[in-house]
């Protein structure tokens, strides 16, 4: 049986920017990013709600690889879409842009992939940041940084954007 996954769309443009939740989240959280995008204008937009969250459909066991394959179904082939997920959600945009789900992605946007960062997770974090494409802080904002101020995650999905 195939697994239903709630979706919506909105927007206009070239490209779909695809919104993922955290865990325990729906993709309510995102009203406010879509809300600052839909007054910019000129984008196309994606919320689900991954497997077990929301109005999609309970599983038996989870993980970032299942999670991931289900959602690659659901995906837009072209143009690539840009994936913005937040904590779980950033970690199943990075599977589905590894390649390994039959998708092409763009860029993934991950925002608070972590709540707590113990010492030793800070230095190996800025020792990967000098290797990274581009890592951000968003002053003020914690762990829902999307929710606490989405403008400025418009920005970073912008940036991103531009950057191509």
């Amino acid at each position: 049986m195939d697994t239903v996954i709630w979706q919506e769309t909105g927007g206009s443009g070239d490209c779909t920017i695809v919104f993922l939740h955290g865990l325990g989240a729906t993709a309510a959280v995102w009203t406010g990013a879509r809300q600052a995008l839909e007054e910019r204008g000129g984008r196309r937009w994606m919320v689900a709600d991954l497997a077990g969250h929301g109005g999609s459909d309970r599983q038996q066991f989870y993980s970032v690889g299942q999670l991931a394959a289900q959602l690659a179904h659901e995906l837009p082939l072209e143009p690539a879409p840009l994936i913005v997920g937040h904590s779980l959600g950033a970690y199943v945009g990075l599977a589905l842009a590894s390649g390994w789900f039959g998708v092409r992605v763009r860029a993934v946007l991950g925002i608070g992939p972590k709540i707590a960062w113990p010492e030793a997770d800070l230095k190996t974090a800025e020792e990967l940041r000098a290797h990274a494409r581009q890592a951000y802080d968003i002053p003020g904002a914690g762990h829902n940084a999307h929710v606490e101020d989405p403008r400025a995650v418009l920005g970073l999905i912008e940036g991103l954007l531009s950057a191509d």
